[in-house]
């Protein structure tokens, strides 16, 4: 092998990423592009608060306990990535979806954990309105973490059905449902 063929095998072709992608089923592209939209807005301002003399504060997720969920955010879409790009793991398929679960739950959570923290505040007789405190950001990144778990959770394609009254997806859900009952039955006989 000549040296440039070297290199060249030693370039991620990104085409291919793109390709992978797409071939993913719905549910896993919609997790993990609310993993993305979770990571791109929380960047944005969180929470937002007037000081005196007109000068105001904002902070993004990436300060306090919220950058546990971010580093979860980023672990999720790079164990997607890493064997997409040549790089196999040492794991099994059923304990990547495990950690598809894991990780949007610990993303999830530690957002939700923020909302709490603030409302809680609230608690302590303090006069404003949470409101008016949470940014653009948080709330983006709440609903998209949100819907990652639910879809790292199987919720999907109820989702999907309900959004779009889509029979076809009604009809896969409803096999799924009596694929899995079967297998249920199955397993009790065999006990």
């Amino acid at each position: 092998m000549s040296k440039e063929e070297e290199e060249k095998k030693d370039v991620v072709d990104f085409s291919e990423v793109s390709q992978d992608f797409k071939k993913e089923k719905k549910t896993m592209k919609v997790m993990l592009l609310a993993v993305v939209a979770y990571l791109v807005f929380s960047f944005l301002p969180w929470i937002s608060v007037s000081a005196y003399l007109g000068h105001s504060y904002t902070l993004n997720s990436w300060h306090g306990s919220t950058i546990i969920g971010n580093l979860a955010a980023m672990a999720l879409i790079v164990v997607w990535l890493l064997p997409k790009i040549g790089i196999s793991l040492p794991i099994k398929k059923n304990q990547i979806e495990l950690a598809y679960k894991a990780g949007t739950a610990v993303v999830a959570g530690f957002t939700l954990l923020f909302f709490f923290r603030i409302v809680g505040a609230n608690d302590y007789g303090s006069s404003y309105n949470f409101a008016d405190l949470l940014g653009i950001g948080f709330y983006v990144s709440l609903i998209s973490s949100l819907v990652a778990a639910a879809f790292a959770f199987g919720f999907g394609e109820a989702i999907l059905k309900a959004i779009s009254g889509n029979k076809e997806v009604a009809k896969k859900v409803d096999a799924k449902k009596d694929e899995k009952s079967s297998e249920d039955k199955t397993e009790d006989k065999s006990e």
